[in-house]
């Protein structure tokens, strides 16, 4: 007797198919959904993530911590160009330009902003920088002007003297009891480099001895205290040292690519069970033809 052969169906071939590639695709889907997990829960970069109280520019007290990022290599992700904005945290930066200006530098004392307190003016290269708190519930100041301090011209705080036999300490340092001096490691984490040379900026954080003296200004940009709210957006700059001829003459003979490596809080965190306020430093490179150079 002749048997009929059975010829599987068209469709039979592709659910064959389907049915090998199936499990395939839920485990690479799976592992890929894993790997991306443990992608976002790998710790920042140290530069993102920099507890303010650590500066001893911003915190002279101090934190018990005398910290600087200065000599950690800048990641390619934290760094950008004239015109291309970027986002660490809740800060978004745009870096708008970089002139050769003369400016000035200016103290604040208990009324308000003193404009005839010049605390120094001159030729500076300046870089101008729009800033947003991409924030829905948070306020803060990207910039201080701590962030943009001389090299030299740190400070340390002398402790309040010791209390008389018999009665408890109640004084704590002011800011009158601020002095010239080192405590640790203070070296700015705003600053220029051009090759292997660095310049840091123009605000030696002395001018705070003066007991009147709260704060220090850079002309033009007298709104660098006061917060962002949430959506809020402004123009900040940090210079370096004023009348400083080897960095003017540095930058307009170099044919290398310049790095403003700039500090800046980029919003609050939570650690430890705390809210805390965090730094970042992110870097604008440029070239010495795109300096505008006052005439």
């Amino acid at each position: 007797m002749l048997q009929q052969s059975v010829k599987p169906s068209k469709g039979f071939g592709a659910s064959l198919l389907l049915a090998l590639l199936l499990p395939y695709s839920i485990l690479a889907t799976g592992t890929a959904g894993i790997l991306f997990l443990n992608y976002m829960k790998k710790p920042p970069h140290p530069l993102e993530n920099i507890p303010e109280s650590d500066d001893p520019g911003v915190n002279p007290k101090g934190s018990g911590r005398r910290v600087s990022y200065a000599p950690t290599p800048l990641p390619d992700h934290l760094r950008t160009r004239l015109g291309e904005p970027i986002t660490v945290g809740d800060l978004t930066v745009t870096p708008e330009r970089v002139e050769q200006r003369r400016l000035a530098l200016y103290g604040y004392n208990i009324n308000g902003l003193d404009r005839s307190d010049v605390l120094e003016s001159g030729e500076a290269l300046v870089l101008t920088l729009k800033v947003k708190n991409g924030s829905s519930n948070v306020a803060f100041a990207p910039n201080d002007p701590a962030f943009n301090r001389a090299f030299s011209g740190a400070v340390k705080v002398s402790p309040p003297p010791p209390p008389a036999k018999g009665k408890k300490q109640t004084t704590r340092p002011s800011s009158a009891s601020v002095q010239a001096g080192t405590t640790g490691d203070v070296r700015p984490n705003t600053f220029l480099q051009i090759g292997e040379e660095k310049f840091a900026g123009p605000f030696n954080l002395s001018y705070l001895t003066v007991p009147t003296r709260q704060r220090l200004w850079l002309e033009g940009f007298e709104d660098d205290y006061t917060p962002l709210r949430p959506g809020q957006e402004r123009l900040t700059a940090v210079a370096t040292a004023l009348n400083d001829q080897r960095v003017l003459k540095l930058s307009q003979s170099t044919t290398e690519k310049m790095l403003w490596r700039v500090m800046l809080r980029r919003g609050i965190v939570e650690y430890a069970g705390r809210d805390i306020r965090v730094c970042c430093v992110i870097g604008v490179e440029f070239t010495a033809d795109q300096i505008k150079r006052s005439s």
